[in-house]
């Protein structure tokens, strides 16, 4: 893994800051119902390629098709079990309704011009990208498949937080921070006050109010939240106590302190190592005859969080190519491990999620 400070740094929350930028990742691992990508000891997981993998299976299935073949609902890979979980989240993750206003999602060959017309329609639908254009290079034989999925959202606060350099596992980074009742955050759940939750440690939940009506963003600290299921499932449960508060949340109490660290990283060419060269199977078209495989599976990952608000950007990009196949007043401090997650209002599914323990490549140093 490779950091460098050379690069454009994401404008739409309003900071400065250039973002620490990560040359591909540590490996990927499934777990739950999400891929996870490992960055040093941290990690981040999305949907965004599940919609790439849909994109893929919906272009299976027209060929499937247009050749009298049956039509198949998961696309499967030759491997191992590990190769087999990875399908199963993506085969999962490819039926979630998603909310079409972020999104987009196309496949197609590079005999039907798919590089340009990816670009155009995403620099049409979504004038603040600033992930740069797909190479036409990228495919190299006419009957390649490209199948991409793109997702940008850029949340504003209502209120600016403060910032200054805060502690993360005694290392200072740069922060944000707010005292008291503030418009910006607010108190999900708390271990201190409710008593169905686990008393033994310290869980809190809190909410980054935003002036976004289709996100919710959501920071918590504690077992509770440590993964998308386990914060589902708190985020149902609180959802059941009051449904038309709509995770309105409570003011912090007192003179209670939040603070936490500005998040800014470019996650560059993350690849999906276990599934590369893996051959397709009983897929009907992409596996007709001498089957596809995946010749390249990566993300582009763009994440900031700063006083003024949270940006995420990401692309996936799947490529099957047949020619050569081979084989009181309470503190909320969050300066050690924490969650966070971007929530779509609607569905409550979990768009992005990520585990936070090391300030190296998340965060910026002072």
């Amino acid at each position: 893994m490779v950091f460098c400070q050379v690069c454009r740094g994401i404008t739409g929350s309003g900071g400065e800051s250039k973002p620490n930028i990560i040359e591909g990742s540590d490996g990927v691992f499934g777990q739950g119902d999400y891929i996870f990508h490992k960055i040093g000891k941290n990690k981040i997981g999305h949907l965004i390629m599940g919609q790439a993998w849909n994109g893929l299976a919906k272009y299976n299935n027209k060929k499937n098709k247009e050749m009298g073949l049956p039509i198949v609902n998961d696309l499967k890979l030759v491997g191992d079990k590990n190769v087999d979980n990875l399908a199963r989240i993506l085969n999962l993750q490819k039926d979630l309704k998603l909310n079409d206003k972020y999104y987009y999602a196309n496949a197609g060959t590079k005999e039907e011009n798919i590089v340009s017309k990816i670009n155009k329609e995403v620099r049409d639908r979504f004038p603040l990208k600033t992930l740069s254009d797909l190479p036409e290079s990228i495919l190299k034989d006419p009957f390649d498949i490209l199948a991409y999925a793109y997702f940008l959202v850029d949340m504003k606060f209502p209120k600016r937080f403060n910032t200054k350099p805060i502690l993360f596992n005694n290392t200072e980074v740069k922060g944000i921070t707010s005292k008291g009742s503030f418009p910006s955050v607010k108190v999900l759940e708390d271990s201190r006050y409710e008593k169905n939750l686990n008393n033994e440690e310290l869980n809190f939940l809190l909410k980054l109010n935003s002036k976004n009506k289709d996100f919710h963003v959501v920071v918590g600290m504690g077992s509770n939240y440590s993964t998308p299921e386990k914060l589902k499932v708190r985020i149902n449960e609180i959802m059941k106590k009051d449904p038309a508060l709509k995770l309105k949340g409570s003011d912090i109490k007192g003179k209670g302190i939040f603070h936490m660290p500005k998040l800014n990283f470019f996650i560059k060419n993350a690849t999906y190592t276990p599934l590369i060269r893996k051959d397709f199977i009983d897929s009907g078209f992409l596996s007709e005859g001498k089957p596809y495989f995946i010749s390249k599976m990566f993300d582009n990952i763009k994440f900031e969080l700063d006083e003024f608000g949270v940006k995420a950007e990401i692309e996936s990009v799947v490529i099957a190519a047949k020619s050569y196949s081979p084989k009181s007043s309470y503190n909320y401090i969050l300066d050690s491990e924490f969650y966070l997650a971007i929530i779509d209002r609607e569905s409550l599914e979990v768009v992005l999620y990520l585990y936070v323990t090391d300030p190296e490549g998340f965060m910026l140093k002072v």
